[in-house]
């Protein structure tokens, strides 16, 4: 919030998204943790890698397309959300454009108090 009331909106959205981005990163990190010290294990029983390191590396990249999926799923959530805080996205009437929407129109849900992008009253 301090970002926000000393640089403005945009470079805010900047700083919100790489401290998302920089927090859910820890689990791809561990994964890769993990994954890399299978992989010393295995190499240090035979002095070669084995099909553990195949197994570990198939799995490590399966994981981390899911968690790209589930980032890119999670993000314009958290966007929304820091919008609403921030009084965003809506005018007078309710309905404006909020960042992190793309420029879409959207409108505030007062009972719910979201942010609905495809729903403009």
């Amino acid at each position: 919030d301090d970002i926000r009331t000393y640089f403005g909106e945009e470079i805010a959205f900047y700083f919100a998204w790489a401290g998302y981005y920089t927090r859910q990163l820890s689990v791809p990190a561990a994964v890769g943790l993990i994954a890399t010290v299978l992989q010393a294990i295995d190499y240090l029983r035979d002095g070669q890698q084995g099909w553990l390191t195949e197994v570990v590396i198939l799995i490590q990249c399966v994981l981390t397309a899911v968690w790209t999926a589930w980032f890119a799923e999670q993000w314009p959530r958290k966007a929304q959300k820091t919008a609403y805080r921030w009084g965003l996205g809506h005018s007078n009437s309710g309905s404006g454009t909020a960042a992190g929407t793309g420029g879409q129109e959207t409108a505030v849900d007062p009972e719910w108090h979201n942010f609905q992008p495809d729903r403009v009253e």
